[in-house]
């Protein structure tokens, strides 16, 4: 079976937007704080209606269709929030969003890259036998999630269903399914790649490389499935150091 090559990313395709007259607006807030988000983006999944929150925290979604939906909103450095909602032609739903941050901490996932890591990284680059982002053109990509910057790689597809995103990948006709997560070089166990957007900001991301298929994957990120089934992909996320503790005022 041929190997995947791919030199350079390309956008996945957009579903055509779903037009109706029921309307959703809101207000989002830090359920801790009490405080309004600005800058969030609220969504209706599936009908291509996106807005940003406006300095007070509000939103408002034109255009939605009836029907049972799901409000999806994102923010950098919050939990992702979807819910569930039932609309009617012509109803206009007021809503309190409200969100809960992330802790900025990473220890208990982080080992910090060595040299030898970073080499490797760069060379599997310039092999272009992955998709790989870095921190400037993740930054130019205008995302909110860790999982938004997978939907501008080849051959992967998310779904933004209630709960965590599902995230499959797989070339061609060949069926998809759930790669494997690592960070940081170590493999997460019984962690989907959907639920990184939880644990992961997405500022603390340096590299991302994305395998499609079993025979693109690098041989030290091949996870063998019982019965010696090999991984079907895998996604590998390279995050910053922790911030160096400032040393005590000497005496």
């Amino acid at each position: 079976m041929a190997m995947l090559f791919c030199s350079r990313s390309v956008p996945a395709q957009q579903p055509a937007r779903s037009v109706g007259s029921a309307t959703v607006q809101g207000v989002v807030i830090d359920v801790q704080s009490g405080r309004r988000i600005a800058n969030a983006r609220a969504t209706v999944a599936g009908s291509g209606v996106v807005r940003v929150t406006d300095d007070s925290g509000r939103f408002v979604l034109d255009s939605v269709p009836s029907g049972n939906q799901t409000l999806q909103v994102r923010a950098i450095g919050f939990r992702p929030s979807d819910q569930a909602l039932s609309l009617t032609d012509g109803e206009r739903v007021t809503l309190r969003v409200e969100m809960l941050a992330i802790p900025v901490r990473l220890d208990t996932v982080r080992t910090r890259a060595s040299s030898h890591d970073i080499q490797g990284y760069q060379q599997r680059r310039n092999a272009r036998i992955g998709t790989y982002f870095d921190r400037d053109e993740i930054a130019a990509m205008k995302v909110f999630d860790p999982t938004e910057v997978l939907r501008h790689a080849l051959n992967v597809r998310v779904d933004f269903s209630p709960g965590a995103p599902s995230v499959l990948t797989g070339p061609g006709v060949h069926p998809k399914c759930a790669p494997d997560l690592w960070v940081d070089g170590r493999y997460r166990r019984g962690v989907s790649v959907g639920e990184m957007n939880n644990f992961i900001p997405l500022d603390q991301i340096e590299h991302i490389e994305i395998y499609t298929d079993p025979y693109s994957v690098p041989g030290q990120f091949v996870n063998f499935k019982p019965g010696g089934k090999p991984t079907c992909g895998a996604v590998i996320v390279w995050t910053a150091p922790p911030p160096k503790k400032a040393a005590p005022p000497s005496r």
